[in-house]
């Protein structure tokens, strides 16, 4: 009976130590969400930084009202009712779990852009929901192998340059699609349980290594090192299996917004988004310790419980 107690009071300290854990860490990434909603911001007079990205674009509003029109998918179901008074007054997990649509968790530099990668992903895909549960995250979880372009804010992959079979870079070629997204800057910081952002997980998993090109000329010519798809910015597009498509096609309704004039953020401000991606991290595995050592806690009083009853 004495082990029965010191493994309950052992379990009980355990949980306390990682409570504690839990709230220091909740109170550095509150520090942190707020010196970055202070920041000044270059381009709005008397805005934060936060502010100037939060703030929704006229090309967001279209974004959102051609989802709407799509009125018996999830995704405009999700819209309508997170605009809702309903969804304040109600604590739905359904609502509360989810990242959200992938055509609004990212934004491109131009039309062109926005046209030709919404195309390539598909009405379905654009309008597909991205899940904080475990079970919402399973397809996530296999992510891009490898590092990040050194202090990028937006965390784009180091992918290498594509290379002819001379040695040589193909013309034309403008980067990969899934570091042409640009990334809400809350978004910037979320990661998956296993500690892995978007990028590396669903727009990886989406796009994989597609190269995009200036014009179909130049996506042909580079043929030789085209392996996953390609894309060019008037219209061509090579689907990994070898399948072209050129010419006129019908454009997929819902694109990504367009925020023009990307600019890259200061030293400093990138520093404190990867302090805050880490924080985020680190709580999100102490949650689950906590977690881990509830449920022994349970365990072991059910069993205690039992004894009571042994002769």
């Amino acid at each position: 009976m004495n082990n029965l107690n010191d493994n309950t009071r052992q379990l009980e300290e355990n949980i306390n130590f990682l409570n504690s854990q839990s709230n220091q860490l909740a109170e550095s990434i509150h520090g942190i969400e707020t010196n970055l909603g202070r920041y000044p911001s270059n381009n709005v007079t008397g805005r934060s930084g936060m502010e100037r990205m939060e703030r929704i674009t006229a090309s967001e509003v279209q974004t959102i009202k051609e989802i709407l029109k799509k009125e018996d998918t999830a995704a405009a179901i999700l819209r309508r009712f997170k605009a809702s008074s309903l969804s304040r007054s109600l604590d739905l997990p359904f609502a509360k779990e989810t990242v959200g649509i992938v055509a609004t968790l990212a934004s491109v530099e131009n039309d062109a852009i926005s046209r030709i990668l919404s195309e390539y992903l598909g009405l379905a895909n654009m309008l597909a929901i991205v899940c904080k549960t475990s079970e919402g995250v399973k397809s996530l979880e296999d992510p891009f192998v490898g590092g990040f372009v050194p202090n990028d804010p937006q965390k784009k992959l180091a992918l290498p340059m594509p290379r002819l079979p001379n040695g040589e870079c193909p013309e034309g070629f403008i980067d990969y699609a899934v570091n042409m997204i640009h990334l809400d800057h809350n978004l910037v910081s979320f990661v998956t349980a296993g500690g892995h952002g978007l990028r590396e997980t669903l727009f990886y998993a989406l796009f994989s290594r597609v190269q995009v090109y200036k014009t179909r000329n130049d996506m042909m010519h580079a043929l030789p090192c085209i392996h996953k798809g390609a894309l060019s910015l008037d219209g061509g597009m090579m689907k990994k299996h070898g399948v072209f498509s050129f010419g006129s096609r019908n454009e997929v309704e819902v694109q990504f917004p367009i925020t023009p004039g990307l600019s890259d953020l200061p030293e400093n401000l990138i520093e404190a988004e990867e302090r805050l991606r880490k924080l985020q991290w680190e709580k999100t595995k102490v949650e689950a310790d906590v977690k881990r050592e509830l449920k022994l806690l349970d365990d072991l009083e059910g069993t205690s419980q039992g004894n009571e009853y042994l002769p």
